[in-house]
């Protein structure tokens, strides 16, 4: 028996947004949302915006 490959919760957070016609993301830069981010930028339709803080 095989199992279906398990969907990347980042994907579907993408896919979220695109269908919520998101058309602005604001992020702080994080190695385990980099999916995420790179699909975003990527995508023509939305604008991304790097967040950062003073630390």
């Amino acid at each position: 028996m095989t199992s279906a490959p398990q969907a990347d919760w980042r994907d579907g957070i993408f896919e979220v947004l695109q269908r919520g016609d998101i058309r602005q993301v604001a992020y702080v830069p994080d190695a385990g949302h980099k999916r995420l981010i790179e699909r975003c930028e990527a995508d023509n339709r939305m604008r991304t915006v790097v967040l950062s803080t003073e630390e």
